[in-house]
């Protein structure tokens, strides 16, 4: 995908895009692990926490959850790439494309209400990848504009 991308872009032309965070995914997936929890210790099941784990597990095999290629399927039908901090400057950078900035990009946890995804509150917050990246060419340098 990115190398198709990269090559619709002019020489230093820019590549600006959100993309899906699989960070996010794995801790929504622990918050609901730890809700779950609480609310099978206040009705006094044993093994809450057990309970709880297998409770998640099974809804992310129906949503496809698959961490070793960053899959998962928010709709239960179609699984979508999501993307790990760590692979997004590898990826853009075989690509052709330099990476000039990346941040979080938050949402609002009355999205997670809206969409199925869970009913959270707290500090943690879902977020995808904010993403600017500079076609590449001899004198493209890292910047610290962003």
């Amino acid at each position: 995908m990115m190398e198709e991308i990269s090559s619709t872009i002019k020489e230093r032309g820019l590549f600006i895009a959100i993309l899906p965070s699989f960070d996010t995914v794995l801790d929504l997936k622990e918050l609901e692990v730890k809700k779950l929890k609480k609310e099978y210790e206040k009705k006094g099941k044993r093994n809450a926490e057990e309970l709880a784990k297998k409770k998640v597990d099974k809804k992310c095999k129906e949503r496809k959850l698959d961490e070793k290629r960053g899959m998962y399927a928010d709709d239960k039908s179609s699984p979508q790439r999501f993307f790990w901090e760590k692979e997004i400057e590898p990826l853009l950078k075989e690509a052709d494309l330099l990476l000039i900035g990346k941040k979080k990009f938050f949402y609002p946890w009355e999205i997670t209400k809206h969409f199925k995804w869970g009913d959270h509150d707290g500090p943690k917050a879902i977020y995808d990848w904010f993403v600017v990246a500079r076609k590449n060419s001899k004198n493209n340098k890292p910047s610290s504009d962003f």
